[in-house]
Parts: structure tokens; sequence; C-alpha cells
């Protein structure tokens, strides 16, 4: 029994033996693989726009979140939307988008706090200021008594990276809509900025196509937007609420697409109803056709073979020997599809006849080409970006407000370390008193510390300091106004309330030179709080504010008479 015990137990230490040999050599290999595979999931990001739904469940609830959106490469607001079914109890619930590593990825922390009766659903938008470098986030939600609900937290949110050149195109549309060709007119006109051919292909997510029941209902969720495309009669079907969102976008400046108008959009009375464009004063009295003689010249072709991805080439179409040949997409008809535009306060309006998708890399760049980069690009269409620092900061500061006294603090800071060093010591040591420096030295520097802070408050006070510069927009037949507002603060002590803005106000950080975003609460509860981060104390702060309201304020002209022309003044506001 012994023997026959110990001879296996040699067989099972020679076996042991050979496979510990024959895997020696591939115990690094092994290793290296982990280590690739998990470097690989640590690094592999989501391109740029890519969004995501997802439905949560847990504690008798159900909540659908979708952060599918476009645009938000320089700046504006991202729009989470979210969908609250309560099978409980009533309850308050907090939720609460934050960033998932605050040392590196910059991402305000946004929250909003709703009451939710049983059996009832809630729709809502969280919108995301999208002011640093950071485009991932997490999502939590919280009970009345502040504590994470765990089954219900953890989901992440990709939302947009800062990107220096960038179109943001959202289609609104019941179906799935091509719009690759757009994007590689977009990367063709990023690469070259002129009638030249570009080799290669890279979809970067410039565009991104949502359902019209997945829309917000305020204007600013469109902020982060340079185009939006939707057929005339999704138009129509939309609410009243979102139609008001997107017509109050464009006037701000925004890029509306109205596609399938099926006529000339000057003699389309379905086209003027559904905009109200007859209700408008601030709109250019005619639609302007682009004609097919204005076209640029762009030929942006696609060479494709059955081994290989599609690349740009600028040799014309034609057969390739080899198997391989030339796609030349059909262009936009270059009578039945012309589009038309026409401005809408700040904004453009234009109109397709027909079904302008996919269409072809040459038409998107035709349409972005005649629109320029002035209207297309949000940097230069606000003049700034929201997510990185701006050259033109000190070009608008408070008058009496200038840089940090640093000659003067290091004169004082100098004199400070003489007088309680050496000036302290010696002065004691001849008196032979050198006990007395326990309590010379906290209190020079008490001392000190009163007279920095009453310089302080004597040469900036403990109030906010502001300059604002504004330009306000009145269509008074629509009763509608725009104000975009360049303000300038500067704290001598930060407020503890933060700042207050109302819901349909966009907000964007001016970030001096060498400076950017570093962290920030907004709570949407009852309006645009911003609670902590946004104005520090003693530290100049730049914001470019802009608002579409209801103006019921008018400025009434009577004819001249006896030589004198009456103006009657309705608005809240003095005239100068």
């Amino acid at each position: 029994m012994n023997d026959a015990f110990l001879v296996e137990l040699r067989r099972s230490r020679r076996r042991l033996a050979i496979r510990r040999a024959a895997s020696g050599p591939h115990q690094w290999a092994r290793v290296f693989l982990i280590v690739a595979v998990i470097l690989a999931l640590t690094l592999w990001r989501p391109a740029t726009g890519w969004s995501q739904t997802q439905t949560l469940t847990g504690e008798d609830l159900l909540i659908s979140v979708s952060s599918r959106w476009a645009g938000g490469g320089q700046g504006g607001y991202h729009p989470v939307r979210f969908q609250v079914v309560n099978r409980g109890k009533s309850r308050t619930l907090t939720f609460r988008i934050s960033p998932i590593d605050r040392r590196y990825l910059s991402l305000p922390t946004v929250q909003r706090t709703i009451s939710i009766e049983s059996g009832a659903a809630v729709r809502f938008t969280l919108n995301v200021p999208l002011v640093g470098a950071g485009g991932y986030a997490v999502l939590s939600v919280h009970d009345e008594r502040g504590r994470r609900v765990r089954s219900l937290s953890g989901s992440s949110l990709n939302l947009a990276e800062p990107m220096e050149s960038t179109v943001g195109l959202l289609v609104i549309a019941p179906r799935m809509v091509d719009c690759g060709p757009f994007e590689d007119a977009v990367e063709f006109l990023n690469r070259t900025a002129g009638k030249v051919y570009w080799r290669g292909r890279s979809r970067t997510g410039y565009a991104q196509a949502v359902t019209p029941d997945s829309l917000p209902d305020s204007w600013i969720s469109y902020s982060g937007l340079d185009l939006v495309a939707i057929s005339l009669e999704t138009f129509e079907k939309l609410s009243s609420a979102r139609r008001s969102a997107l017509l109050d976008w464009v006037r701000q400046g925004g890029n509306l697409i109205v596609y399938d108008v099926g006529e000339d959009p000057q003699g389309s009375r379905r086209l003027d109803v559904a905009l109200e464009l007859s209700r408008q004063a601030a709109v250019a009295a005619n639609w302007r056709r682009v004609r097919a003689q204005e076209y640029p010249g762009f030929k942006i072709e696609q060479e494709q073979s059955e081994h290989t991805q599609p690349r740009r080439t600028a040799t014309p179409s034609a057969k390739k020997a080899g198997g391989g040949r030339l796609l030349t997409h059909p262009e936009w008809p270059a009578k039945q599809n012309l589009f038309s535009i026409r401005k809408l306060m700040l904004g453009q309006i234009i109109a397709f006849p027909r079904d302008p998708f996919p269409g072809t890399p040459n038409d998107w760049a035709w349409l972005l080409s005649v629109l320029t980069k002035s209207r297309y690009d949000w940097a230069w269409r606000h003049g700034l970006t929201a997510r990185d620092e701006n050259p033109n900061f000190l070009e608008f500061l408070i008058p009496g407000i200038r840089t940090v006294p640093a000659k003067s603090f290091v004169v004082l800071i100098t004199l400070f370390t003489l007088v309680i060093g050496p000036v302290n010591f010696f002065f004691l040591k001849r008196r032979n008193r050198l006990y007395l420096v326990l309590l010379t030295i906290p209190l020079i520097a008490f001392l000190t510390s009163m007279t920095l802070f009453a310089y302080s408050v004597v040469a900036h006070g403990v109030s906010v300091r502001s300059r604002v510069r504004s330009l306000t927009v009145v269509d008074q037949k629509a009763k509608r106004s725009v104000t975009v507002a360049r303000v300038a603060l500067y704290a001598g002590l930060a407020p503890s309330e933060g700042l207050r803005f109302l819901p349909e106000t966009a907000v964007y950080p001016i970030w001096p030179p060498e400076q950017s975003f570093q962290t920030g609460v907004v709570d949407w509860t009852s309006a645009q709080h911003l609670r902590s981060g946004w104005l520090a104390s003693r530290t100049r702060t730049q914001f470019l504010v802009t608002t579409c309201r209801a103006e019921r304020g008018r400025l009434d002209v009577s004819p001249p008479k006896d030589g004198q022309l009456t103006i009657a003044n309705g608005f809240e506001w003095k005239l100068t």
C-alpha cells in the first residue's frame, strides 16, 4: 500500500514538473497578454459624441436615461434626459451627475431634486455645462436623507469631449439617418481648408440622430450644437414647447435645416405657418436660394476595393485594374434640391425641397462653405471657447482691478521675514529676553495677516464688483427678445450662495490664459444655481451670458409732428 502510494506520488511530481517545464516559455507571454488587455480596457475611449440610453430598475423605480446627443466640443450644455416611473410610495429623489475623476477629467457636478407621487411618471432634463476638459461622468441617485441608492447608481455617461475644430449636427428623425457623407465633409474642411483633395477617412462622430420623442423642452439643451436637421413633417408634429425651444435656439444664432419642404420655400405657406415666419419681425424679407453656379468645385471622391477600406482620392471616377473601382455618390439634383437660406434674428434657417441625406461629401462641404466657418463653428460664432483658455480675456477688465500687486507682496513678505527673524532675534537677545520669541513670532504673524486683510478690504471691499456689456435684440411683433452679454465679476469675498441664473439662460465661462475649469456644482432644482466653484474671492471672473425670453415691452415711434419725433419707451429699463 505504501509502496504503491510512493510510486504514484513520484509519477504525479514528474507530470507536474513536465507541465511546468512546458508552460515556462509561455508564462511571460501570458502575463504580457493580461497586462495588454488591462491597458486596452483602461485607455479605450468611445468616439466623441457617442452616447447611450440606459434603463435602471430598483427600489420600485423604473428610470430611463438618455445622453445621446451631438456637439459640445467647444462649449454649451449637454442634455441628459430622464424619465422616472414610481411604482412605490411617494418620495423625493436627487439625481446627480459627477465627474468620474475630479483630478484629471474636469466636469461640474450637476444635480436636481424632484418629488414624485406614487404611480406617477416624471420627465426632466439635466443640462451639464461643458466647461472643462472632461467628457465622462457617473450617475448617482440619492434618497430623502441623502443616502446613495446603490441599485440605481454607478452608471457611466459619455458626454462631449473638448475638440478644437468641430461641427455638431443633430438629426431629428423617427428612423435611422446616414450622416457619413456629412462627417466626411467636416473632416475634409478641417484638414484642408481649401479646394484640395484629402486622402484618408476619419469618422469622429460629428453627427447624431435622435427620435422626436426624446427632445428636451429648453433651448439651452441645443446650445452646444451648430446644426439641427429635421423634416417639415416631423417639425409640425412636435409639441409647441419643443418647437419654441428650437426656434429660440435659432434666434440665439443656431442653424436649423428643414428638409422635405416639397416646393420652393419662398411660396410655401405650410413652411411659413410651421416656422411662424409671418409672426416675426426680425426675419429676412425673402428666402435666398443658392444657385448651382455657386458650387465651389469640391471633389471629394471615394476609392474602394474588395479588400480595402474607403479612402479619398483625386482620381476621376473610372474603372480601375485589379478589381478596384471608384465610387462617386449621386449628388443633390442641381434643380430639384437646391437649398435656400433665410435669417431669423441672430440665426439662420436652411430649407431643402427634398431629403438631403445621405448626399455626398461634396454636397455637404458646399453647404458648410456657403454658411462659412463663422456660422457653423461654435467658437467662431460665440467668439470664445468655454472649455479652454481665451486670449481675449484681458481685453475686458473691470476698471481699477488689474493684476495681483506682486511687487508689493514680495516687498511685504521680505520685510516680514526680516522682522520676524533676524530683527526680532537680535532685539530680544540684546535685552536678554530671548524667551519672549515664543510670543513675538505669533504676534508679528497675526499683525501681518491682519494688515494684509485690512489692505484687501480697503482696496477691494467685500462686495462683488461687475462690468457688463450687452446687446439686446427685440422682436416686437413676436414679443421675443435675445440678449447677449459679456459679464466681468470681481468678488472681494465670494458670496456664500454662489450665483443664480434663470433656467433659460446659458452661461459660458471665459477662462483667462493658462487657466481652465477645476471644479464646480450646479443645482437645477429651482433655477440654474451655480453653487460653488464659479466665483472665487479676489479672482477676476468672466462669463458670456445669453438668453431668449418673452418681451412685452415695446418702443413706439410716432410720426413727426411739428418737426419733432415722439418716442415712447415701454421697456423696463432706461434708454439713452
